[in-house]
């Protein structure tokens, strides 16, 4: 009886026991040692450092923490680390040999991608073989998660690296044979990524056969609608091919082909794609007739690292091409990136009713990038232009200009301190709008101008406006300024401070007294005064430089006598000021009462006399006053 006794409790215990382990789970241990075994067969280092555990209620249910898998080779650095793997199994499918995977969770992951490991033959190390196929083809997965993972892509060549952040995949293979369902986001530096796709069979992918694949991808901020298409989808020799795309951006087509292969030292993309209407960033709110703020350039480097890390050739062509307000149309671009140099090419395009070429080149190959730009366009519509490029929506007339620049840094301000090279702009038959030019320079002979003085009724009618700069470290410099027209003409010369955004410009200003226009007989009238243009770009101020008379008064005189007073009272007005408000009004200019910072200089001396007295005392002889 005390032996029964003694039984009976041995059993109670047992049966708590396994209640226990089936709750709870027991050490994984002897398993993952088998994992880590079967690793090492294909070619790979697993390690576990963390805890791991079996459960048997409601399935088959194993945990693992802190895991590492690295080259069995190379394991100096880890190919995927985790904080947390979890799955979950049918027993029944154990033992029919059709494995069901219930749920797969991997937390935290990280992935390591690395290019430029070669072999003696000059090739990509090939990544070590498995005999995973046959699994494959009776594997089903309910549901796989990632979450918070992290993939990154490093070149070992160059020992530069890029990374897709926030990572979150959703997965299914709901049957062996049947589709790989894939959801995933994820976030490259500020760009946000979401992928939804659908491969047909991931059996055939597997076996390196082609299958249908419909995906759609969104790239907001870089695109302005998902992109939504079919293809076929092959994956073989360490080649990838997406080949027969069909599909809208919007509702726009498009069609075209990529492949990625990873054979070379380098991993090279090739991709072809003609589009109906390509927008590739979206527009910006125009801020046209508003004075636009100078905001300086900014000190942020700009990653150009990753043009080391891949060569790619890419054609696009478009029937209209839209980056951010600017639309080309039609338009064609050829883009090459070998060894860190890209070079991008538009040709046989259409700017604003104009044809435009333009070439642009950046070497990233070099301790400090380098930039070289050339465009050059004619016949295009000024203002439409100027609006959408640059907000600027006070030049109107067709525009022709070359534009050849090159400058190095890896920052905007760095590249603008830099910036060598040359600009010839031209704009003729047009105007400039919401200015009366005429009325500013009638302006300028009683008071100091702050800023452009637009107006939105008004505008001068030009013939042409001409200016030729070379640009040396950020600064452009002209001795060509050159605005003809009916009521106007005006040469000049000065800099513009492309870095600290400034202008110092002198011009000379004259207005015509007839509206023939450049084919009007006698000569215009001025002041025979430079006018400065001082300060800066959205908020210069305007003034005559009084020095000019002092330099020279009897030009000065001789204009005035030809003007007859022209330029202080417009002809046929029927107002005329009185020679004594003239000889005041000159009077004012001479003594700096009207220019900025300017004060009256002292005489020499006693016995000195004062230039600026003698001036006034030449205009009292001039006027009889």
């Amino acid at each position: 009886m005390r032996i029964i006794k003694v039984a009976g409790f041995a059993v109670a215990g047992l049966l708590v026991l396994a209640a226990l382990v089936l709750a709870f789970g027991i050490p994984a241990r002897p398993f993952v040692t088998y994992l880590e075994d079967q690793a090492a067969k294909a070619g790979y280092r697993l390690r576990v450092d963390g805890s791991s555990q079996i459960s048997l209620v409601p399935y088959l249910n194993v945990s693992a923490s802190d895991i590492r898998l690295a080259e069995a080779k190379d394991s100096r650095e880890d190919l995927l680390t985790a904080k947390e793997v979890r799955f979950g199994m049918s027993l029944v499918s154990l033992l029919t040999g059709d494995i069901r995977v219930t749920d797969v969770v991997v937390t935290r992951p990280v992935i390591r991608l690395v290019s430029g490991r070669k072999t003696a033959g000059g090739r990509t190390a090939p990544q070590p073989a498995g005999s995973g196929d046959s699994i494959v083809r009776n594997l089903a997965i309910d549901r796989i998660s990632i979450e918070d993972g992290t993939l990154i892509m490093r070149d070992a060549v160059e020992n530069i690296d890029g990374r897709i952040e926030a990572i979150r995949v959703t997965a299914s293979i709901p049957t062996a044979q049947g589709p790989l369902d894939v959801k995933a986001e994820g976030r490259a530096g500020g760009q946000i990524l979401r992928l939804t796709a659908k491969a047909n069979s991931l059996s055939q992918l597997v076996e390196g056969k082609s299958t249908p694949l419909d995906a759609n991808l969104e790239l907001p901020g870089l695109l302005k609608a998902p992109v939504k298409f079919v293809a076929s989808l092959r994956a073989a020799d360490q080649i990838v091919r997406i080949d027969g795309v069909r599909g809208t951006l919007g509702s726009e087509r498009f069609n075209g082909a990529v492949s990625i292969d990873t054979t070379a030292a380098r991993p090279f993309a090739n991709a072809n794609f003609s589009f109906d209407r390509l927008e590739l960033a979206p527009a910006v709110e125009s801020r046209a007739g508003t004075s636009p703020r100078n905001e300086p350039w900014s000190d942020q480097p700009i990653e150009l690292a990753f043009l080391r890390i891949f060569d790619c050739a890419v054609k696009i062509s478009a029937h209209e091409l839209s980056v951010q307000n600017i639309r080309i149309t039609p338009a064609d671009i050829e883009a090459n990136l070998a060894g860190g140099l890209l070079s991008v090419l538009l040709s046989r395009s259409d700017l604003y009713g104009g044809p435009v070429q333009a070439k642009l080149v950046v070497d990233a190959g070099v301790g400090t990038p380098r930039h070289a730009a050339s465009f050059e366009y004619a016949k295009v519509n000024g203002h439409q232009f100027l609006t959408d490029a640059a907000a600027f929506d006070h030049l109107e007339g067709s525009l022709r200009a070359r534009i050849e620049v090159e400058a190095s840094g890896a920052s905007p301000r760095a590249l603008i301190s830099s910036l060598t090279g040359m600009a010839d702009l031209v704009i003729e038959d047009g105007a400039v709008r919401n200015v009366d030019v005429p009325a500013m320079v009638r302006a300028l002979t009683s008071q100091t101008l702050h800023g452009w003085q637009e107006k939105g009724t008004q505008k001068t009618e030009l013939t042409s406006l001409s200016a030729r700069f070379r640009l040396t470290n950020g600064q452009a410099t002209t001795e060509e300024v050159r605005l003809a027209g009916p009521l106007v003409r005006m040469t000049g010369k000065g800099t513009a401070d492309l870095v600290a955004q400034t202008l110092d410009f002198r011009v000379e200003p004259k207005l015509v007294l007839s509206l023939q226009g450049q084919g009007a007989t006698g000569d215009p009238a001025g002041l025979g005064v430079p006018v400065v243009i001082r300060g800066s770009w959205s908020n210069p101020e305007i003034y005559p430089d009084v020095a000019g008379i002092l330099e020279n008064p009897n030009a000065a005189f001789d204009q005035l006598r030809q003007m007859g007073g022209a330029l202080f009272g417009q002809p046929g007005s029927g107002k005329r000021p009185t020679a004594d408000e003239v000889i005041k009004s000159v009077d004012e200019m001479l003594r700096g009462r009207n220019q900025p910072g300017r004060q009256p200089a002292a005489p020499d001396s006693k016995n000195s006399p004062d230039p600026k007295n003698q001036v006034r005392d030449m205009l009292k002889d001039l006027f009889g006053r």
